[in-house]
């Protein structure tokens, strides 16, 4: 099971590599305003470091482009 997430999240960020900085931080701003409160307030103290965030973050943000 741990290999199978370690393979979605590359394919995640595979998806994320590519992008210009204006895309990604505006994609990065959307999916962090798609968080709950609790995270919201983790990711403005800790950012994309804080335990398990970046995951949560880049995954919704690949739900995005997908939604263009």
């Amino acid at each position: 099971q741990a290999d199978e997430a370690a393979r979605q999240h590359e394919a995640v960020r595979a998806r994320l590599a590519d992008l210009g900085d204006d895309q990604r931080a505006e994609l990065e701003a959307s999916a962090v305003a798609d968080l709950d409160a609790v995270n919201r307030k983790r990711y403005r103290e800790q950012g994309l470091d804080a335990r398990g965030l970046r995951e949560l973050v880049e995954a919704r943000m690949v739900e995005l482009l997908d939604a263009e």
